[in-house]
């Protein structure tokens, strides 16, 4: 009997785990300047071996906001196409940020808040628990 308690015991503590394959991250359409950024990076990189990406992306910011308004349009006209294509390819897509933001405390709270081991939550699709 006691090894039948014992055994009782420890599946009780054993939590499920779930072992569905994550959902894959739908990655956000890319705005104008994104576009106009990666068309021009490694230009930026050529002229600055050795430059950080930080700093080309300072260097390029500047040339965008230098840019004529034509040129800037074009760009507009290329992520809305873009924009587009991602709302045909992903039409239920929200973009949901995770940022860690402040409570009224000014504590820091983390926006991830039913994915952790400790939240009891079962997984939908299988029952396990979510980890």
């Amino acid at each position: 009997r006691a090894a039948s308690e014992e055994s009782r015991d420890s599946t009780e503590l054993t939590p499920h785990v779930c072992l569905c394959p994550p959902e894959p991250k739908v990655p956000r359409p890319r705005n104008a300047f994104i576009l106009y950024r990666q068309h021009h990076q490694a230009n930026i990189a050529a002229q600055h071996p050795g430059l950080p990406n930080p700093d080309i992306s300072k260097i390029l910011g500047e040339q965008w906001k230098a840019e004529e308004d034509k040129v800037r349009e074009q760009w507009k006209i290329l992520a809305g196409e873009e924009k587009e294509r991602h709302q045909a390819q992903y039409p239920d897509y929200r973009f949901k940020p995770r940022r860690q933001g402040r409570n009224n405390s000014g504590a820091l709270t983390s926006s991830v808040l039913s994915t952790s081991p400790d939240s009891g939550q079962l997984c939908a699709r299988c029952g396990g628990r979510s980890i």
